[in-house]
């Protein structure tokens, strides 16, 4: 005998949810190989139709580990019952008083045995005990025993070993002659529990208190079990003549509980069944009787009209319907006459034999040719329309469910049913009363059964109203897979570990290997790929500079400068670009000119980098990806396209990575800031750029962008500002000349480091400044250091909303912007950084005002770019012992000139010359330019120490300038100093 083999696993389970909404799977489908024969367990005739089998809907259902069914069918015939709460509680234990009413229930389908409370009884201990009745009808047949002659201790727990005795003298056993008493009755119980088939699905301990779930699973396997009878000194569940087709005693439902059973095969549930078979009600179905030779046409024999069940899972199948009175069903049993596949479409082949096809190299043998069928051989019915050749049907919709039926136990197929959906497709709209999905239309709520929670961009399996029993439309929700792709191969997919199909007519993105995707599938096929967006800002990086790696452990990685989403810049390691090795015979895989100035994602490799570009297949959690390849990248306030085929809107809270391509570094701005650019149409800037943009209420923000040019930004929010704290030096690190800041910005005091050789503010004196590297040294590398010397005194303030300055070139300015103005606040007196708040001058006796600030404005800005504020009141000259804010004009007294021996012996002069000399105050800048009379030539680099001393005996400012040491009369070096309340005298001299 050839046995059916699970050709589906899991997704077998699944399969038949989408006939008819959502069906239970049947026993046969899921306990391949154990259980091939016994293909269904009794089916609800109450069960929900089109979401769940809910039945009596407890509030704890999801607790109850049984089948639904075997509840639902319980409390149906009044076997058991739930709780006022709602709940049925399923963990809950059973006492022996409530197993002896489940029993009298089961025996007599009446659930009040009051007319049993006055019968005389042995038991001492039930006097007046809510279960009496059911105790002393039990006890009359022997059903129940008591703990001792004359305790039945009703409220003890039951054991499912006591539950099951009980249940087989029900069924007949009688206990004494069975040997279901004394000291061997535990043994003899589980064997003949297990051989009247009571255990099935019985899954807790067999000795201690039995949970009500399992109770009622015990119960529900012996409503089917057939009674038995003893018979020259055996027990026998046959009739004592058989062959004449109802060979079996009747089963306990039949012979107490008032069911009849009409056995047939199912061609009709509702208004759909199968060989164009349906009843004119949703609450019926059909049976077909066998002829007088034991054959099926396949046509309506018997017809029931009181059923509250969808059976459509159990067309073409041989059933026994279990029902009362004349046509009251109550449940339906697929008889072990059945042997039972479920597969889709796509896994069928046929075999050139004619007579057998093959599902995933397993063969099944039909009743007659596969080219022609009849009703008297195998039939195929597809959406309860019959075809009289299996090989037509055998093809189309690979993801159509198709169930092969052996009904009649001889290893040959007799029906194929094939449901087929009318299409997998995107839910357009759902609104108020009605849905629509792509390609087929408006779908009313009211007309048609539709998943609860349906939402625009589901998919959804979409099955036409010949397949339903209430002639509906059937729209359930497609599965969803979500996970990596881990395998391609052809046209299949592996995802979590399973292999699945692309249909024919699959959607959505293309499907990468290594990329994560949720798949909406049916039936195993993939019929929409959604690029998942994971991630974040944060998982973006911009890629300044790249270099191969060279020498001993290179391994074709490259060393690059990165930033990062909150504005820190690290050097790191890139071991793979786009998959590949990041360094290809000795140079960057794929030119780093090609690598630098663009977006990247990654995944960390140990501490290398594996980098993926950002593009319209890489877009991290965003809706759109935007480039630009030739310039004006930013205009007017927007991200434009190549081409200008299309602007994007910034982000206020946009990351906006801002790279300068000629010296290989970037600023990272916010959207708000990048914005402040400029909107007019003249407001351009960059070369190219790159953007991942979100759809927010409707419109596209660009939300992480980088913007390249070879030049800095046209921001001033680049620009930042310190107070310096100590005096600045030079220094070398390695071959190159840096000038030394230490300063306060604000909120801590920064080590500065700028490549140069000119210090052009020190101690006591205000800069602005850009970052060049986050970290440096032991500080930050920094560029473009400007000094700020406007002083003036802020006569009117009023919070944020205006601010007045004494000094008439401020006068156009008269805001402090939250976002733009930078506010630092300054101890002039202690030359150190403080914490405060902007107040009015102190006003002197002359009607002016002591100056209490230093600031920078933009022109054509109405806020200031930058407010120093003293916290004193009052700005302090450093190291000077002159603590007025104006003091009368000092002078100063300079060398005019060094001398420089060159390698010949001969000398040059090297002229020291200020850039005024009247008319000079405390605090102008001075800058003193080196040049030589002649061109040098110097052993090496010419290093001059300039020293300017205050005559009031206040702390003495030197400087440094370097040049070269073939130098010519243009390259000169400079120094600047801030002019003390003091004459001062300049001399110079040449470093050793």
């Amino acid at each position: 005998m050839w046995m059916f083999a699970a050709v589906l696993f899991l997704r077998n389970c699944c399969m038949h949810r989408l006939f008819s909404g959502i069906f239970r799977c049947l026993k046969s489908f899921c306990d391949f190989p154990a259980n091939l024969k016994k293909v269904l367990a009794l089916v609800l005739a109450f069960a929900c139709a089109f979401t769940m089998f809910a039945g009596a809907a407890f509030t704890d259902s999801a607790d109850i580990k049984v089948d639904t069914e075997v509840v639902d069918t319980l409390v149906s015939l009044g076997v058991v019952n739930g709780y006022d709460d709602g709940s049925f509680k399923p963990n809950g234990t059973v006492t022996r008083a409530e197993m002896a009413k489940m029993i009298y229930v089961l025996r007599t389908g009446n659930s009040d045995a009051s007319a049993y409370n006055d019968d005389k009884t042995s038991f001492t201990d039930i006097g007046s005990h809510w279960a009496r009745g059911y105790i002393k009808y039990c006890q009359s047949l022997g059903i129940i025993a008591g703990k001792s002659n004359t305790k039945f201790v009703p409220n003890e727990k039951v054991s499912a070993q006591e539950a099951a005795k009980m249940l087989l003298v029900t069924l007949g056993y009688n206990a004494q002659k069975a040997g279901l008493v004394g000291t061997g009755w535990a043994s003899k119980t589980n064997a003949l529990a297990d051989e009247n088939g009571l255990l099935e699905d019985v899954n807790t301990s067999f000795t201690s208190a039995c949970p009500r779930q399992y109770a009622a699973q015990l119960i529900y396997n012996a409503i089917d079990a057939y009674t038995v009878v003893l018979r020259d000194g055996e027990y026998t569940n046959m009739k004592l003549v058989t062959g004449i087709g109802n060979d079996y005693n009747p089963t306990i439902g039949e012979k107490y509980m008032g069911l009849k059973t009409q056995k047939g095969i199912l061609v009709a549930s509702g208004k759909t069944g199968i060989n164009a078979q349906k009843t004119s009600k949703e609450d019926s179905l059909a049976v077909n009787v066998a002829d007088s030779n034991g054959k099926y046409d396949y046509t309506v024999d018997k017809t029931f009209t009181k059923v509250k069940g969808d059976y459509t899972a159990l067309l073409g199948q041989a059933v026994k319907v279990m029902y009362k009175d004349t046509d009251d069903v109550y449940g339906v049993f697929a008889t072990d006459k059945n042997n039972t596949v479920v597969t889709t479409l796509g896994d069928i082949d046929l075999t050139d034999s004619n007579k057998k096809l093959k599902v995933n190299g397993e063969k099944y043998d039909l009743k007659g040719s596969y080219t022609t069928a009849t009703t008297a051989d195998t039939l195929v019915s597809e959406n309860n329309t019959a075809f009289a050749s299996v090989q037509s049907k055998i093809t189309g919709n690979a993801a159509s469910t198709v169930t092969l039926i052996d009904n009649d136990d001889d290893d040959k197929l007799d029906v194929i049913v094939v449901t087929k959906p009318q299409a997998v497709a995107k839910v357009t709209f759902v609104g108020s009363d009605s849905v629509t999905i792509s390609g087929q239309g408006s779908y009313d709520f009211d007309d048609e059964n539709i998943y609860e929670g349906i939402k625009k961009n589901d998919f959804a399996v979409v099955y036409s109203n010949a397949t339903t029993k209430d002639g509906k439309v059937n729209i359930v929700k497609a599965d969803i897979v979500s996970g990596k792709v881990t395998g391609v191969r052809g046209s299949d997919v592996q995802v979590g570990g399973t292999w699945y199909t692309k249909a024919d007519a699959m959607t959505g993105d293309n499907v990468e290997l290594d990329s994560t995707y949720d798949f909406a599938i049916m039936g195993g096929y993939l019929y929409n790929a959604n690029k998942t967006k994971t991630g974040s800002s944060d998982d973006v990086i911009y890629v300044a500079e790249i270099v191969a790696k060279t020498g001993l452990g290179a391994d074709k990685k490259a060393d690059a400068k990165i930033y990062k989403a909150d504005g820190t810049t690290a050097n790191v390691v890139v071991s793979k670009i786009n998959g590949a090795d990041a360094v290809t015979s000795g140079a960057v895989t794929t030119g780093a000119a090609n690598v630098e100035g663009k977006l990247y994602t990654y995944e960390m490799d140990g501490s290398d980098y594996e980098l993926k570009t950002v593009s319209a297949s890489n877009i991290v959690s965003y809706d759109l990806y935007a480039e630009n390849t030739d310039g004006d990248t930013y205009t007017a306030a927007k991200f434009v396209t190549t081409g200008d085929a299309a602007s994007y809107k910034f982000a206020d809270d946009a990351i906006v990575f801002v790279g300068n391509s000629s010296d290989k570094d970037a600023t990272v701005k916010t959207g708000k800031q990048v914005k402040a650019w400029g909107d007019d149409s003249s407001d351009k800037f960059g070369t190219k750029g790159m953007a991942l943009i979100s759809k927010e209420n409707g419109v596209n923000y660009v939300k992480v962008a980088c913007i390249v040019a070879s030049t800095d930004s046209p921001a001033s929010s680049d620009v930042k500002y310190g107070y310096v704290t100590e005096k600045s030096y030079t220094t070398k690190i390695g071959s190159d000349n840096y000038v030394v800041y230490k300063f306060w910005n604000g909120s801590e005091t920064v080590t500065g480091y700028e490549k140069s050789s000119s210090i052009v503010a020190s101690k006591g004196e205000f800069i602005s400044y850009k970052v060049d590297e986050d970290t440096f040294e032991n500080g930050v590398k920094v560029k473009n250091v400007t000094a700020i010397t406007n002083k003036s005194a802020i006569t009117e303030y009023d919070n944020d909303k205006y601010i007045k300055l004494a000094d008439p070139a401020a006068a156009s300015v008269d805001k402090v912007d939250k976002d733009d103005t930078t506010v630092i606040y300054v101890d002039t007196k202690n030359v150190k950084g403080a914490n405060g708040s902007i107040v009015v001058a102190d006003e002197k006796a002359d009607g002016s005002y002591a100056k209490n600030v230093v600031y920078s404005f933009t022109a054509g800005k109405k806020y200031f770019d930058v407010l120093f504020v003293d916290v004193n009141n009052q700005l302090y000259q450093a190291d000077s012992d002159d603590k007025e804010a104006d003091v009368a004009a000092p002078t100063y007294t300079a060398t005019s000139s060094v001398t420089v021996n060159n390698v010949d012996g001969s000398s040059h002069n090297v002229t020291i010359t200020p850039n005024k000399n009247t008319g000079i105050k405390k605090g102008d800048i001075i800058t003193l330019t080196a040049a030589p009379a002649a061109t040098l030539t110097a052993a090496k680099d010419v290093t001059i120490n300039i020293t300017i001393t205050p005559a009031n005996g206040g702390e003495v400012i030197t400087r440094t300038v370097t040049l070269k040491k073939n130098a010519a009369t243009t390259d000169t070096a400079t120094a600047t100093f801030t002019m003390p309340a003091a004459n001062v005298t300049i001399t110079a001299a040449v470093q050793a």
